[in-house]
């Protein structure tokens, strides 16, 4: 998981989402914050998606756990999720 790299883009976005250049398979399989605001997409280092902008922030894995805790991410009944990245 070193080589990974995470992003939160807004979910206005993920129509432009190839989803080739991600791990997740299609807008279903993303994970949304809690207001559904949000989503975090997963790719490798060194290959930055084509709807990449510097406007959003990049985590590495370590980074995206902690910010997951982040009530903005906590939906009931997805705790467990945490450990799914």
């Amino acid at each position: 998981m070193d080589d990974r790299i995470y992003l939160v883009i807004p979910t206005s976005i993920t129509g432009s989402i190839n989803f080739d250049e991600i791990y997740d398979t299609s807008e279903e399989t993303l994970r949304l914050s809690a207001d559904g605001t949000k989503t975090i997409v997963e790719y490798n280092s060194g290959s930055r998606p084509s709807f990449y902008s510097e406007e959003y922030t990049e985590y590495t894995h370590s980074e995206i756990k902690a910010l997951l805790f982040n009530t903005e991410w906590i939906i009931e009944d997805d705790s467990d999720c945490i450990d799914c990245l």
